[in-house]
């Protein structure tokens, strides 16, 4: 299992486990911060409301995602910007595959947080996300839960992957899933070193 992804309903704090495990990986040693790309999602908040999402990469640069609006395209009540989203997060999920082997700076953990709806707007995504996954470099990711009866065929084909390790979160196992967690993402770095 060399990609270790969490599934959750929103608000069980799977954004937090990602950025937690990477931080206790960054403290250990295990890896160092420039050796890490990938992205997060964070929701932006004004006077205390959400007004949308931000896509924040591994070395801290921000931009927006999605913002209150009927804008298309859409996920809700937001608006999605495909082009700043795709000028932050591409390159960093293309830096997987064009580093891997042939550069002394070649990445040891992917975090790809989220494949979702709003990311799936982009058509370059999807591409970009399989083709990450079939390099060598692991992943700690997260996928949405089906919503009503709805899924997403991609993160489907994300779930049933061979090389993919599934963690459910529930607000009551989160804080009791952060070792078990954060011991198999180390254990894949260090496999992979």
């Amino acid at each position: 299992m060399r990609h270790i992804f969490i599934t959750g309903q929103p608000g069980t704090g799977k954004t937090t486990m990602v950025q937690r495990c990477w931080q206790r990986l960054i403290d250990e040693q295990v890896v160092s911060p420039s050796f890490v790309r990938g992205f997060f999602t964070e929701e932006c908040r004004q006077g205390g409301t959400r007004i949308g999402f931000d896509v924040v990469t591994a070395d801290a640069r921000r931009a927006p995602l999605a913002r209150l609006g009927n804008t298309k395209p859409t996920v809700g009540k937001y608006s999605v910007d495909v082009g700043s989203f795709e000028a932050l997060a591409l390159p960093e999920l293309e830096s997987v595959t064009s580093l891997t082997g042939v550069s002394a700076e070649a990445p040891t953990l992917l975090l790809l947080d989220e494949i979702g709806k709003m990311e799936l707007h982009s058509s370059l995504f999807w591409p970009a996300v399989k083709t990450a996954l079939d390099s060598s470099v692991p992943t700690l990711g997260t996928v949405p839960m089906p919503r009503y009866g709805h899924t997403i065929a991609e993160v489907e084909s994300v779930k049933s992957r061979d090389d993919v390790v599934l963690y459910k979160l529930t607000k009551e196992n989160r804080d009791a899933m952060f070792d078990e967690i954060y011991e198999m993402v180390k254990s894949q770095i260090v496999a992979t070193k």
